[in-house]
């Protein structure tokens, strides 16, 4: 018998492992060049979740995300006082994701060609309006003088988000695939357990729609004691831009109730049905031509307040 025949089982396994290694060898290296690995990171907080942490610069998807010392997603450091300052509040919507590059956002394109004023954006991945209330309120965040808050319907029944179950990093992941493999537990868990799934009626939807709206009505009131102004919209879906969905009057009468002064964008901007696709990304967050769109009006409105 020879040698091969004699350490067959042996051999077989030493293949095996080799070609298991080289193909995470692989996978990890084309992981790196897919941007794979490079996450913004969070830090967490009880008042308010979560948020991205301080001093990053992450590239992916040919798109940068420049965060500065306070953890905003703009170039500039804001190191000054709050004067001529915008900050841009709000969800995923708001921050744009990794796919649009800082200067393709609304909370820049609306000050741009305003002498004088500079923004930021604190908007965050997954939250509700209490995250937005529990930073600005709550936290004390109020590094500008003019605060624009934009919100889809979905964020006044969100509550406050935590980090928890979500696909987002306390830390850099050691490897590309770390991230991969995370992000699929995460979509696995979704089907078992979905974020929204909870098993409320109709009143009990309401109280948490009320709860949001009175977090916000605190917010609002909050900024203006203090000397600042806020304005506050709702930015609609994609199927609410082409009118195949209808908004919350629910939420809307509540805004009434509390005499909030809402502004609902789809009242603000015209949009054209054959142009409605390219304006969104998916079917809440917009594009670069949504974004570029959307920051017109936040412009004509920002110019009333100077």
């Amino acid at each position: 018998m020879g040698f091969i025949e004699r350490n067959a089982a042996f051999i077989i396994t030493l293949l095996l492992a080799l070609g298991i290694f080289f193909s995470l060898f692989f996978a990890e290296l084309l992981g790196h060049r897919f941007g794979l690995g490079q996450v913004v990171v969070y830090e967490v907080n009880p008042l308010y979740g979560y948020r991205p942490a301080p001093n990053q610069s992450v590239t992916r998807h040919k798109a940068t995300v420049e965060l500065n010392h306070q953890g905003l997603r703009t170039d500039n450091s804001w190191e000054t006082d709050n004067l001529n300052k915008v900050l841009f509040l709000g969800d995923s919507i708001t921050y744009g994701g990794s796919y649009i590059d800082n200067n393709e956002l609304f909370s820049y394109l609306s000050t741009r060609d305003i002498p004088e004023v500079v923004s930021a954006n604190a908007g965050v991945n997954g939250w509700g309006v209490s995250n937005v209330a529990g930073l600005v309120v709550d936290y004390d965040f109020t590094p500008a003088n003019i605060y624009i808050s934009t919100f889809p319907e979905e964020d006044f029944i969100r509550g406050l988000n935590r980090m928890s179950g979500s696909p987002f990093w306390p830390h850099k992941p050691k490897y590309a695939l770390s991230e991969l493999w995370h992000y699929l537990l995460y979509k696995l868990s979704l089907r078992k357990f979905d974020k929204l799934d909870y098993p409320l009626n109709g009143a009990q939807w309401i109280k948490v729609k009320e709860k949001a709206v009175l977090d916000l009505k605190r917010m609002h009131q909050h900024l203006l004691e203090q000397g600042y102004q806020h304005l506050i919209f709702i930015t609609p879906t994609k199927a609410q831009a082409k009118k195949l969905e209808n908004i919350d009057t629910e939420l809307q009468s509540l805004f009434i109730k509390e005499d909030l002064p809402v502004i609902y964008l789809n009242q603000e901007i015209e949009l054209e049905e054959k142009n409605i696709d390219s304006l969104y990304h998916d079917a809440a967050h917009l594009s670069v031509e949504g974004h570029a769109l959307w920051s017109k009006t936040y412009e004509a409105h920002i110019k009333t307040l100077l």
